[in-house]
């Protein structure tokens, strides 16, 4: 695969091997693909662990719920959002 790049990105990747975070641009590009996927996977995993939390809480009568009509009446400004 061939991959053009320019800019901010070129920089980037050229700060990358300067700084001996890899050797290549080749090598480059896969430790940013690489840390990519790693952040989102942990995102995902920290944002499953919250609602397992949240759910159980909810479960145990420790969270409380409320439909969205009272949702949007205890916080007017999320109408500002949608």
């Amino acid at each position: 695969m061939n991959v053009n790049l320019r800019g901010a990105t070129k920089q980037v990747l050229d700060i990358m091997i300067e700084k001996g975070f890899a050797a290549t641009q080749s090598e480059a590009i896969r430790l940013a693909v690489f840390w990519f996927g790693q952040n989102k996977l942990e995102e995902n995993e920290l944002a499953a662990k919250k609602m397992a939390k949240i759910h159980a809480q909810i479960k145990s009568g420790k969270h409380k719920v409320v439909s969205a009509k009272k949702a949007a009446k205890m916080y007017p400004e999320l109408k500002k959002l949608s």
